[in-house]
Protein backbone atom coordinates (compact mmCIF):
# COMPACT_ATOMS: atom_id res chain seq x y z
CA UNK A 1 0.00 0.00 0.00
CA UNK A 2 1.62 3.38 -0.93
CA UNK A 3 0.33 6.97 1.14
CA UNK A 4 2.81 9.86 0.16
CA UNK A 5 6.22 9.51 -0.25
CA UNK A 6 5.77 5.67 1.62
CA UNK A 7 5.02 2.11 1.33
CA UNK A 8 3.75 -0.31 3.88
CA UNK A 9 4.39 -3.89 4.28
CA UNK A 10 2.38 -5.83 5.83
CA UNK A 11 3.56 -9.20 7.19
CA UNK A 12 2.14 -12.16 8.51
CA UNK A 13 3.11 -15.16 10.46
CA UNK A 14 1.58 -18.18 8.82
CA UNK A 15 2.93 -20.82 11.97
CA UNK A 16 0.58 -22.34 13.82
CA UNK A 17 -1.47 -25.79 13.44
CA UNK A 18 -3.83 -24.78 10.56
CA UNK A 19 -3.30 -28.59 8.96
CA UNK A 20 -4.94 -30.33 12.03
CA UNK A 21 -8.48 -30.76 11.72
CA UNK A 22 -10.95 -29.61 14.25
CA UNK A 23 -8.52 -26.73 15.68
CA UNK A 24 -10.27 -23.64 15.47
CA UNK A 25 -8.43 -21.43 17.94
CA UNK A 26 -4.57 -21.55 18.61
CA UNK A 27 -3.08 -20.97 22.11
CA UNK A 28 0.01 -19.71 20.77
CA UNK A 29 1.90 -18.84 17.81
CA UNK A 30 5.36 -19.10 17.76
CA UNK A 31 7.59 -16.15 16.30
CA UNK A 32 9.49 -16.57 13.32
CA UNK A 33 12.79 -15.27 12.09
CA UNK A 34 14.97 -13.19 12.09
CA UNK A 35 13.12 -12.52 8.30
CA UNK A 36 15.23 -11.13 5.81
CA UNK A 37 13.30 -9.04 3.39
CA UNK A 38 14.38 -8.38 -0.18
CA UNK A 39 12.56 -5.51 -1.68
CA UNK A 40 13.07 -4.10 -5.65
CA UNK A 41 12.20 -0.42 -5.46
CA UNK A 42 11.25 1.32 -8.26
CA UNK A 43 13.55 4.17 -9.18
CA UNK A 44 13.51 5.67 -5.77
CA UNK A 45 16.09 6.03 -3.41
CA UNK A 46 14.70 4.59 -0.01
CA UNK A 47 15.55 6.81 3.41
CA UNK A 48 14.08 4.69 5.72
CA UNK A 49 12.76 1.58 6.92
CA UNK A 50 10.58 1.37 9.94
CA UNK A 51 8.72 -1.54 11.75
CA UNK A 52 5.23 -0.74 12.90
CA UNK A 53 3.57 -0.50 14.82
CA UNK A 54 6.61 -1.13 17.29
CA UNK A 55 8.07 2.67 15.15
CA UNK A 56 11.67 0.62 15.67
CA UNK A 57 13.51 1.64 12.29
CA UNK A 58 15.54 -0.91 11.07
CA UNK A 59 19.06 -0.95 9.25
CA UNK A 60 18.92 -1.27 5.68
CA UNK A 61 21.70 -2.47 2.95
CA UNK A 62 21.30 -1.98 -0.93
CA UNK A 63 22.52 -4.81 -2.97
CA UNK A 64 22.44 -4.13 -6.47
CA UNK A 65 18.94 -3.02 -7.54
CA UNK A 66 17.37 -4.68 -4.13
CA UNK A 67 17.45 -3.24 -0.17
CA UNK A 68 17.97 -5.88 2.44
CA UNK A 69 16.70 -5.39 5.90
CA UNK A 70 16.13 -8.57 8.51
CA UNK A 71 13.24 -7.87 10.86
CA UNK A 72 14.43 -9.93 13.76
CA UNK A 73 11.24 -11.60 14.47
CA UNK A 74 7.80 -11.44 13.77
CA UNK A 75 4.93 -12.65 15.93
CA UNK A 76 1.68 -12.28 14.31
CA UNK A 77 1.69 -9.15 12.13
CA UNK A 78 4.13 -6.26 11.48
CA UNK A 79 4.00 -3.56 9.03
CA UNK A 80 7.36 -2.16 7.40
CA UNK A 81 6.99 1.75 6.77
CA UNK A 82 9.07 2.17 3.50
CA UNK A 83 9.85 5.71 3.54
CA UNK A 84 11.32 7.42 0.25
CA UNK A 85 13.53 10.37 -0.01
CA UNK A 86 11.39 13.32 -1.80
Amino acid sequence: MRKGSAEFLHLINPEGPHDQEGVNVFDEVPNIGPLEIRLAPQHEIVAQITQLPENVPLPFTVEGTHLVVTLPKLHLHAILEIRYQL
